[in-house]
């Protein structure tokens, strides 16, 4: 719960506070994986945790934490195949590899080894969001995302329709108005 809380925070916060947030959330992250290995939670906010971290960074340290996020996101589905925020996860770590420039995921292929860049892809990314949506459908956070991805394939309307849904969504996670606001901005973009 506290690493949870942890990166909700560090998404709300400034960038100076940002580092601090994230270490202290994958710590608590991985305490909570080595006093319970075989549940999904630990692995999950570790995974978190680590994309988190690794959001806006360059292709080295993207590459870095693409395996350390697919192997925890795994290990949680691995707990519990239908847990919508693994699933989210797991589509989360396909969107950011396919967002990677095809010149960058050339560079991270070539020189970093990166392998997994390979076995990301877009309808693993569309499935498993639309998954998560279906399994917890009033998480504002799943129908962004999915909204993101809608975008990024040119399904506007798709897309559309998910940012309306969220605007008439009632809050109900710590950072759902964060959300909703990003939500709006993106709609106005599209």
């Amino acid at each position: 719960k506290a690493s949870r809380s942890e990166v909700d925070l560090a998404e709300a916060a400034g960038r100076s506070t940002n580092d601090r947030l994230l270490d202290a959330a994958q710590t608590h992250a991985q305490a909570a994986v080595r006093l319970h290995p075989g549940r999904a939670e630990g692995h999950i906010a570790l995974a978190r945790a680590l994309r988190h971290r690794s959001l806006g960074a360059g292709v080295r340290d993207r590459a870095r934490f693409a395996e350390p996020i697919r192997s925890e996101v795994l290990a949680a589905l691995e707990a519990d195949p239908r847990h919508p925020d693994a699933l989210h996860a797991l589509a989360m770590w396909h969107a950011d590899m396919m967002r990677i420039s095809g010149m960058s995921r050339r560079f991270a292929k070539s020189f970093l080894g990166a392998d997994l860049f390979d076995s990301a892809n877009w309808d693993e990314a569309q499935q498993l969001l639309e998954d998560a949506v279906r399994v917890d459908p009033t998480r504002i956070i799943h129908r962004l995302e999915l909204a993101g991805i809608y975008a990024d394939r040119r399904d506007k309307a798709r897309a559309r329709q998910m940012y309306m849904w969220i605007a008439s969504a009632p809050l109900v996670d710590p950072n759902d108005d964060l959300y909703k606001r990003q939500a709006a901005d993106r709609l106005a973009r599209l």
